[in-house]
């Protein structure tokens, strides 16, 4: 009983040490960053001052996740945007686009590297190509089909082959 009391009140202030330190941290930093002196002409490096490049890595990270997770959700207006979203799936994957490369050329080489996906490339891709280089709009029908279809690529059953792309990428030809 004693023993419990005892923990529980050494981790209370193991815990108030610890707030307190960081509060002690942060009012010598704010006092340091208020006194300091720093010429009109001159900008912040933010790397010079561990925290402050820690604070912004961490922030820029946060931002990342919120733009990530924003678009993940969202719902493609077109082809293009859908074409978008699998090359940034392709990248993740270890399939980066080549500047170069023309759609149905980095489709080719998606389907080269999943095979059991070639449908799926297929839909997205065609698609992509009527809508850009044969200036059609496409029809609700045919944009819904390119969304399951990046839907599909989604799934997490897929995200082992990606992985062993990222390991062991294929040959180049």
């Amino acid at each position: 009983m004693w023993a419990a009391k005892t923990a529980a009140w050494g981790l209370g202030m193991l815990l108030a040490l610890a707030v307190l330190l960081v509060l002690v941290l942060s009012f010598w930093y704010l006092c340091r960053w208020l006194l300091s002196r720093t010429s009109t002409g001159r900008k912040v490096d933010w790397n010079a001052d561990p925290i402050l490049a820690w604070l912004r890595r961490k922030s820029e990270f946060l931002i990342s996740l919120v733009k990530a997770t924003a678009l993940a959700f969202r719902s493609h207006k077109s082809a293009g945007e859908i074409y978008a979203t699998l090359q940034r799936w392709g990248r993740r994957g270890g399939l980066t686009p080549i500047p170069h490369e023309t759609p149905k050329e980095y489709g080719n080489r998606m389907k080269g590297a999943l095979p059991r996906l070639e449908p799926e490339f297929g839909v997205i891709i065609d698609a992509f190509n009527e809508e850009i280089y044969g200036e059609n709009t496409l029809g609700e029908i045919r944009l819904d089909n390119a969304r399951r279809a990046m839907r599909r690529l989604k799934h997490p059953f897929l995200w082992f082959p990606r992985i062993r792309l990222l390991f062991f990428p294929m040959k180049e030809q």
